[in-house]
């Protein structure tokens, strides 16, 4: 059941609608959400998961970004969770842009807009996960193998299912084309 509140937005008593800090108005007054209650985007994914900063900077995607990360977890994420049966962390997700910044990833990384994510599976090495990634034929847009510690992975609308090894040479970040 949901009562209208401001144009385009509405009050739902599902979980998966409410968000930290929106402000709503019901029957004529304002009430400030500050409970955290988690949004579910896929059956082991939540968007906390995606949003998670170390930084204190806010972190909240717009509902288009929203999208994006729904969707890079229904499609790839959830997916590769159900053939290896245990869990994916994500160690980086959507980044605002102060929390891009903040952490020193480019002006126009996949984080920026939802689209992307960089994991990790206990037991499993990030060569061994990303080759996973690939053997399961997922829809993924680009796929990074970072410094053999994680992994990113970005979903988008007409994936180009690109394959890179993020590597340190002299002090500089280099990509090197294919999983190496």
């Amino acid at each position: 059941m949901a009562w209208p509140l401001e144009p385009g937005i509405g009050f739902a008593l599902s979980s998966r609608d409410l968000h930290v800090g929106e402000v709503r108005t019901l029957h004529a007054w304002t009430i400030p959400f500050r409970v955290w209650m988690p949004m579910l985007l896929t059956p082991n994914f939540h968007l906390e998961e995606f949003t998670r900063t170390a930084t204190g900077l806010p972190n909240v995607p717009n509902r288009a970004e929203r999208a994006a990360l729904q969707a890079l977890a229904v499609h790839v994420l959830q997916p590769l969770r159900d053939s290896i049966g245990k869990p994916v962390y994500i160690t980086s997700g959507f980044r605002s842009a102060a929390v891009n910044r903040a952490v020193g990833g480019v002006a126009g990384s996949q984080h920026r807009s939802g689209e992307a994510a960089d994991i990790q599976v206990e037991g499993m090495t990030s060569m061994a996960l990303a080759r996973r990634i690939v053997a399961l034929q997922l829809p993924f847009d680009q796929l990074i193998e970072e410094f053999g510690e994680w992994v990113h992975v970005s979903h988008a609308p007409q994936p180009r299912r690109q394959q890179l090894t993020a590597v340190r040479r002299a002090g500089r970040t280099r990509y090197l084309h294919g999983l190496r």
